[in-house]
């Protein structure tokens, strides 16, 4: 979870408080699985550049910056119509996607990781 920026983190905690914080955590973790689910059904360039776009959005607001940064260029990529760029490159987002899903799903769930994230 060392990808996670522990600033934004706190700041979004300060604005909506530790179980709002938790309940985001939840929703955002299911939306990055639903993102998966979405590029293993339609790997276009357009649905990519659909998806990043979506994710570098959200991503940003809590704090997965190196999946933000990725998703900007991956997003950048489709509109560039670059299909074998992209066809190379593509487990890579879909696994940042998924172990950022895991990260945030587990901050969710877990108090104790919440809290040494928050410190």
């Amino acid at each position: 979870m060392s990808h996670i920026n522990r600033q934004r983190v706190t700041l979004l905690c300060d604005e909506v408080g530790r179980d709002m914080l938790a309940m985001l955590f939840k929703v955002f973790s299911e939306e990055l699985a639903e993102y998966v689910q979405c590029l293993d059904q339609d790997a276009s360039l357009a649905n990519i550049a659909d998806v990043c776009h979506a994710a570098k959005s959200s991503a940003r607001s809590f704090g997965a910056d190196l999946l933000a940064e990725q998703a900007i260029h991956f997003e950048q990529q489709a509109k560039q119509s670059e299909q074998l760029w992209l066809k190379e490159h593509l487990p890579q987002l879909r696994n940042l996607l998924l172990q950022s899903a895991e990260d945030y799903a587990a901050l969710a769930s877990d108090e104790k990781a919440l809290d040494r994230l928050l410190q």
